[in-house]
C-alpha cells in the first residue's frame, strides 16, 4: 500500500477509467460525473481557498488509496455487494421466473376490490407485496406494472395518475420490511445495528408510508367516481403460488431472529424459492428459463458491483482530503447552529444526489458527510441515518429525474414530467417522514414519552389525511378553492405541534378538522337530499 510501482499507478488509473465508463453505461453520467468532482478535488483542492482548502496529495498517494489495499474501490460497498447484495439480487430475478406474481396479483384482488379506488388498491397492495421481497422500486413497477397500470387505466384513472400510484408504491418497497433494498443493508453495516433491529423500525414508517398512498387512490377514485375492477378471483392460482411467497418470507424472517449473517441469509433465499417452485408443475419453469434468471441476476448484480466500485473512489477522496470533516463545520456555519435550518441544507443536498444517484450510492455518501452534522446539534444516530436514508430513496420519486417514473410512465403511455409531479401528490408524506424521525422518534422504536408518542402519531395520521384532502381537493364531498386552503391551515398546525410539542398548535389543528369535518358532512347530507 505504501509503495506502488509505476506499473500499479497505470493498472489503477486504467481501473479507474474502466469502472467510471462502466457506471455510466448503466446509471447515466451523473454518478461517475460525482466521481469525477470528488477525484478532481483530491488533486485540484490545494489551489482552492478556504475552507475547502486541502494539503497537497500526490499521484502515487491517491491510486493507491483508490485502488490498493481493502479501501476505495475495494472498501465497504463493494465489498457488501459482493458478499450479499449480489444473492439478494439473483433472489428477486428466481421470484420472479417462479410464478409467485400469480399469488401477489391475486391475493391484491382480493383484498383490493372491497374499496372504491379497488384498481388503484389493488396496485398498492401488490406493490406492497412484491417490495417485501425485492426492496426495489424499478423492478417491483417491471413486475406489478404491466397489470396493474391498464386496469387503473381501464376502470377511470388516467394515465399520468396510474403510473404516479404505480411509481409510488413501488418505491415502498425500498423502506417496506423485511427486504427493505440495498441502502437499508448499508445503512445495517453502517451503523452497526443488526439488520432485524433496523427492519422494526421501519415498521411504522412504512405503514405511515403506504396509508398515505391508500388515500390518495381512495379519495381520488370516489373525486373521478372510478369504477370497481370487473372479473373474479382465481382462487385457485392464488393457492398453489402462496407458498412461492410465504415460505421465502417465513425463512427470511426467521433466520434474521436467530441472528444468521446478511450473507448466509442471502444465500438460503434463492434456494429455498427454487426448491419450492419444483414442488409443482405449473411452477417449475424449464432449464432456459432459470439460466435467464441467473444471467438477469448476475448482469443486474455487475451493474451495481461497478457503481460500487465508483462510491468507494468517492469515500477515499473524502477520507484523503479530509472534506468529511470539514463539512460539518460548513453546514454548522450556513446554519448558524439552528437544527431545522441543518435539517432543511442536508434534505437538499441528499435529493440533489438522489436525484441522479441509486439509493444505496446517495445514502453512503450523505452519510459520510452529513451524518456527524446532525450529530453534532444532538440527534442521535439512529434518527440521523434514518433521516438521510428516506430522503435518499425518496429521491427516486422527486422531479425533475425521478428514476422510477422512467419505467412507469412508458407502461402507462404518459408523459414523464406530468407523472413525476402527479407522484408527488401520492407519495406527499414521503417528504414529511424523515422529518418525524426526528420529532416522533418513538416511530422507529427510539426513546420517547410514551403519551407524548401517543399524540403525534395520531397528529400525524390527521396530517396525512389532510394533506391529501388538500392534494385531491375531496374528502366526504369535492371541495371548493377555500376549503382546500383550509385544509392546508390543518395540516401547518399539525406540523407546528409534531414539530415543536406546543399544544396550542395541537388545538388550533384539531379544531380546524372538526369544523371541516362538520362542513363537509353537511355539504354531502344536503347534495344526497
Amino acid at each position: 500500500m505504501g509503495l506502488p510501482t509505476n506499473l500499479d499507478i497505470v493498472i489503477g488509473i486504467i481501473m479507474l477509467i474502466v469502472c467510471f465508463e462502466a457506471t455510466r453505461r448503466v446509471f447515466g453520467p451523473i454518478l461517475p460525473a460525482i466521481g469525477l468532482i470528488f477525484v478532481a478535488y483530491v488533486f485540484l483542492g490545494q489551489y482552492i481557498p478556504p475552507p475547502f482548502w486541502h494539503f497537497p496529495i500526490s499521484l502515487d498517494l491517491a491510486i493507491a488509496s483508490y485502488n490498493i489495499g481493502l479501501g476505495g474501490m475495494y472498501g465497504l460497498p463493494l465489498g457488501m455487494s459482493a458478499n450479499y447484495m449480489f444473492l439478494f439480487i439473483i433472489f428477486g430475478a428466481f421470484l420472479r421466473v417462479s410464478g409467485a406474481t400469480n399469488f401477489f396479483t391475486q391475493l391484491s384482488l382480493l383484498l383490493g376490490r372491497n374499496f372504491r379506488g379497488s384498481a388503484g388498491m389493488t396496485a398498492v397492495i401488490s406493490s406492497s407485496l412484491v417490495g417485501m421481497l425485492t426492496g426495489q422500486g424499478s423492478s417491483n413497477v417491471a413486475i406489478t406494472g404491466p397489470f396493474t397500470i391498464p386496469l387503473m387505466k381501464k376502470v377511470g384513472y388516467t394515465r399520468e395518475q396510474a403510473a404516479a400510484i404505480e411509481t409510488v408504491a413501488s418505491t415502498g418497497g425500498n423502506i417496506m420490511p423485511p427486504i427493505m433494498g440495498i441502502a437499508a443493508f448499508l445503512m445495517a453495516e453502517y451503523t452497526q445495528v443488526p439488520y432485524i433491529d433496523i427492519c422494526a423500525m421501519a415498521i411504522i414508517p412504512s405503514v405511515l408510508y403506504y396509508l398515505c398512498v391508500g388515500l390518495f387512490v381512495q379519495l381520488n377514485a370516489a373525486k373521478l367516481k372510478v369504477a370497481r375492477i370487473p372479473g373474479e378471483v382465481n382462487y385457485w392460482a392464488m393457492l398453489k403460488s402462496a407458498p412461492l411467497f410465504f415460505g421465502p418470507l417465513a425463512v427470511l424472517v426467521a433466520l434474521l431472529i436467530e441472528g444468521y449473517s446478511l450473507m448466509f441469509v442471502s444465500f438460503t433465499l434463492p434456494v429455498v424459492i427454487f426448491i419450492l417452485s419444483l414442488i409443482m408443475k405449473e411452477t417449475r419453469g424449464s432449464f432456459s428459463t432459470w439460466i435467464r434468471a441467473c444471467e438477469e441476476g448476475a448482469m443486474t448484480g455487475a451493474s451495481i458491483a461497478v457503481a460500487t466500485s465508483v462510491v468507494g473512489t468517492i469515500m477515499a477522496s473524502i477520507d484523503l482530503t479530509g472534506i468529511g470533516i470539514l463539512f460539518p463545520s460548513i453546514v454548522d456555519q450556513l446554519s448558524g447552529g439552528i437544527l431545522w435550518i441543518a435539517l432543511l441544507l442536508i434534505a437538499f443536498v441528499t435529493i440533489i444526489l438522489g436525484c441522479g444517484l441509486p439509493p444505496f450510492a446517495s445514502y453512503l455518501t450523505v452519510a459520510m458527510l452529513c451524518a456527524p452534522v446532525l450529530t453534532r446539534l444532538g440527534i442521535p444516530l439512529i434518527p440521523t441515518h434514518f433521516f438521510l436514508f428516506f430522503f435518499a430513496t425518496f429521491a427516486l420519486i422527486t422531479p425533475p429525474v425521478a428514476m422510477v417514473v422512467l419505467v412507469a410512465a412508458p407502461i402507462a403511455g404518459a408523459s414523464y414530467l406530468k407523472t413525476s409531479f402527479e407522484a408527488v401528490k401520492v407519495g406527499v408524506i414521503a417528504w414529511l417522514l424523515p422529518f418525524l424521525v426526528i420529532w416522533v422518534p418513538g416511530i422507529i422504536l427510539q426513546p420517547q414519552e410514551p403519551m407524548e408518542m401517543a399524540i403525534k402519531l395520531l397528529a400525524c395520521l390527521v396530517t396525512i389525511l389532510g394533506l391529501q384532502v388538500a392534494l385531491t381537493g375531496y374528502y366526504l364531498t369535492a371541495l371548493n378553492l377555500s376549503e382546500r386552503g383550509i385544509s392546508g391551515l390543518l395540516v401547518g398546525a399539525l406540523i407546528g405541534f409534531i414539530a415543536t410539542t406546543n399544544y396550542i398548535f395541537l388545538a388550533i389543528g384539531l379544531i380546524i378538522f372538526a369544523l371541516l369535518s362538520l362542513w363537509q358532512l353537511k355539504k354531502r347530507l344536503i347534495g344526497s337530499s
